[in-house]
């Protein structure tokens, strides 16, 4: 995803309890209780 992410300039959303999968992104937003924190 990286690959494409740098190639066609592609926004991908990632939805995860994982902080080892969260930790490779360029963005963390974390949500609680239905609001951005």
């Amino acid at each position: 995803m990286r690959n494409i992410n740098e190639k066609y300039k592609t926004t991908f959303i990632i939805i995860t309890h994982d902080n080892r999968i969260a930790n490779k992104t360029n963005r963390i937003i974390e949500i609680s209780d239905g609001k951005i924190i």
